[in-house]
């Protein structure tokens, strides 16, 4: 009798803690923007790394009339900016990176060959049916 007691005690404590945030993260990637001081919706908290970042989670940061911004395609930017040294760099004519057709279909055909690639060593195309998969994926488009 004694045992049902505290597994009700300790049921009932932890369904008061379920859900709860039990510790803060950064997104690598993400600022959070608005239209006021955010001082004025949301507490700040300076991390030891510097870092400013709000205390609310971001689904409460939205409700609040924050707005999240995720910028991980600026990394891919570096690595066509490199790209384009590297060319001019090995004795190659310089372009405009503005001036690549979106639609190219040989540059679907490399980029699917890179995609291939790098995914055929993955534990999960291991597999027949993953290969068979990955095999048949192919570019249509390309969205800004």
């Amino acid at each position: 009798m004694i045992q049902m007691k505290t597994y009700k005690k300790i049921t009932k404590q932890a369904m008061g803690i379920e859900g709860l945030i039990r510790q803060t993260g950064v997104h690598a990637c993400a600022t959070i923007m608005a239209s006021n001081p955010i001082t004025n919706t949301s507490p700040l908290l300076k991390r030891t790394d510097g870092t400013v970042t709000t205390t609310f989670e971001y689904h409460t940061c939205e409700t609040l009339g924050l707005v999240k911004m995720d910028f991980l395609g600026l990394s891919n930017l570096t690595v066509i900016r490199d790209t384009i040294t590297n060319i001019e760099n090995n004795g190659k004519p310089s372009f405009n990176i503005q001036d690549v057709p979106i639609d190219d279909k040989e540059t679907y055909k490399l980029s699917l060959a890179a995609i291939r690639s790098a995914c055929s060593s993955l534990i999960r195309m291991v597999c027949e049916t993953s290969r068979n998969l990955l095999s048949r994926i192919t570019l249509t488009i390309f969205l800004l």
